[in-house]
C-alpha cells in the first residue's frame, strides 16, 4: 500500500495544492529524515508520543463512559423487568435515552 502526499505551493496558502505530482509517503518520509536535524527529529518523535498519549487518554475516557452507560442500561433493564407495567412507558423512555447516550459515546473517538 502506497500513501501519497502532495507538495504544497509555498507561495499559496496551505489549502491549495500546486501542480507537482503526488509524492509517495515513504519517499517524503525518507526526505524528512535525511534533511532534519537530530533536534528536529526529537521534536517530531516527542510530538508523536504526545499525540499517542492524548489518543490513549481519549480512548480510556470513552471506554469508561461506555462502561458506565452500559451498567446504567443493564440496571434500567433489570428495573423494567421487576416494576409494574404502569411504569413501563417511563422506563422505556429512560432506557432509550441511555441507549442514545451510549451510541454517542461510542462515536466520540471517531470524531476526534
Amino acid at each position: 500500500m502506497v500513501i501519497y502526499l502532495r507538495k504544497l505551493d509555498e507561495k499559496s496558502d496551505n489549502s491549495k495544492h500546486n501542480t507537482h505530482p503526488a509524492i509517495p509517503f515513504d519517499q517524503r518520509f525518507q526526505a524528512v529524515i535525511k534533511k532534519s536535524s537530530p533536534a528536529q527529529l526529537c521534536k517530531i518523535v516527542g510530538a508523536k508520543t504526545e499525540m499517542s498519549e492524548q489518543m490513549s487518554s481519549l480512548v480510556r475516557a470513552r471506554d469508561f463512559e461506555i462502561e458506565r452507560l452500559s451498567k446504567a442500561c443493564e440496571s434500567a433493564v433489570r428495573t423494567v423487568a421487576v416494576e409494574d407495567a404502569q411504569n413501563t412507558d417511563q422506563q422505556s423512555y429512560n432506557l432509550a435515552m441511555l441507549n442514545e447516550n451510549l451510541d454517542k459515546s461510542a462515536l466520540i473517538i471517531l470524531t476526534k
